[in-house]
Formats: structure tokens, C-alpha cells, sequence
């Protein structure tokens, strides 16, 4: 029986290679959270008839949204969120978006009867180390988290991974990319 992914952030750069690679494995049901624009529906369309494709249409900070693509999933791949360029153009909303959008995963995750079972995978950012530049392109998750002043990106990846980390969930890794 095939497992299920739900996947968050499907039509953005990092969340389209990873579900291009599921999809390559031929051996997952796999569900994406994308945002309904005109953009993401001609994006999608030519999965929209895959039985193996399910797209909820809907907003990562709807939790009712996010609880249709967590019910069932055995694992749980949030991608999703504002990044640059938006981010550094917005950002409050990508600080209010991408908290929300954690706090929402969590929560339905946790209100699933199997919660202990599901497989988390938050995904962060060598943001929240602040500046990386040559020749130092690499973290260590034992670094302190220095992000740089006024990052709201940074700050909201470190307050996302806190959920996570604080939430009690079974099983869950933090990818700081």
C-alpha cells in the first residue's frame, strides 16, 4: 500500500523539485497544498488527472486547509512559505505567513488519533545564521542563531522551527537550507 506525502510550497522552486522527485518514485500518494492562482492551476493542471496527485486549493495560514492535506498523510513535507524576493518586500506578511503556516502544520498533525506515527520535515534556512558569505557557505546546527537585523525572513524561520521543536511531535527534522 502506497504511503501518502503532504507536501506544502509544491509550485515554488524547492517544493516543485522535491515533488518532481516524488513523483519520480512511483510509489507515494501525494498531496500539495497550492495556492489558487492562475499561475499554480496551469502549473498543476497536468497532474490534476494522476490518481496518485491530489491538490488542495487552498492558504497555509487556512488551518482547515492545512488539516485536509495533513489528514491521512504518513508524512508531512513543509516547503512552503514566503521567500526572497517577496519576503524582503513583505516583511510582516512573511513573518505572520510563515509562523502561521508552522503553528498550522503542527497543530494538525497533532490533532490526527495516529500523531505519533506521522513524519515531519520542516524545512529552514542558513538565514537563520545570519550572513554566509564566501568563504563560509556552511552551518552547524550547534551555531548560535544570529540572524541579521530586520530579517523578518530569518526571524520567521527560527520562530517556525521553534513549533516545530516545542511541539511534543514524534518525529520531525529541521533541514536549515
Amino acid at each position: 500500500m502506497k504511503k501518502t506525502v503532504f507536501l506544502t510550497g509544491a509550485t515554488g522552486n524547492m517544493g516543485w523539485a522535491g515533488f518532481q522527485e516524488l513523483l519520480k518514485k512511483n510509489k507515494f500518494n501525494i498531496r500539495l497544498l497550492a495556492r489558487d492562482s492562475k499561475k499554480n492551476r496551469k502549473k498543476l493542471s497536468p497532474y490534476l488527472s494522476d490518481p496518485s496527485v491530489t491538490v488542495i486549493w487552498g492558504d497555509l495560514t487556512s488551518y482547515e486547509d492545512v488539516l485536509k492535506g495533513v489528514a491521512g498523510s504518513d508524512y508531512v513535507l513543509h516547503v512552503g512559505g514566503m521567500v526572497s524576493p517577496a519576503a524582503d518586500y513583505y516583511p510582516e506578511k512573511t513573518l505572520k505567513v510563515n509562523v502561521a503556516a508552522a503553528e498550522n502544520v503542527v497543530k494538525a498533525i497533532l490533532a490526527q488519533p495516529n500523531a505519533s506515527e506521522i513524519k515531519a520535515v520542516y524545512i529552514g534556512s542558513v538565514a537563520q545564521y545570519g550572513d554566509r558569505n564566501p568563504p563560509y557557505h556552511w552551518g552547524d546546527a550547534s551555531e548560535p542563531q544570529t540572524p541579521a537585523k530586520f530579517d523578518m525572513y530569518a526571524l520567521s524561520k527560527i520562530r517556525s522551527e521553534e513549533i516545530f521543536a516545542s511541539a511534543g511531535l514524534s518525529h520531525w527534522v529541521s533541514l536549515r537550507q
